[in-house]
């Protein structure tokens, strides 16, 4: 969840413009909740950690790779062949 979170916000700011308007604030938002939520879990309790993470982490990492998917569908409709290919097929 972190590494994922981590290249998401990367792609926020690094390839993210003005035409996104508000849906460029919801996606950092929603990463950096993510975020602080894995380190506020890591640092309260180890033990419970690894139980929160399995169930909490899963539907998290999958709303990055969906977020992930709807920002390259609107400022990069061309990767959006990455999705949907199997095994790097062109």
């Amino acid at each position: 969840g972190l590494v994922l979170n981590s290249i998401l916000l990367f792609a926020i700011f690094k390839f993210s413009g003005t035409p996104l308007g508000t849906y460029k604030h919801l996606l950092t938002i929603f990463t950096l909740t993510d975020l602080f939520l894995i380190v506020l879990y890591r640092l309260t309790e180890p033990r419970l950690t690894a139980f929160v993470t399995a169930f909490q982490g899963v539907p998290f990492s999958l709303l990055v790779i969906h977020f992930l998917y709807r920002y390259w569908s609107v400022c990069r409709p061309h990767l959006i062949g990455l999705f949907t290919n199997k095994l790097g097929e062109r």
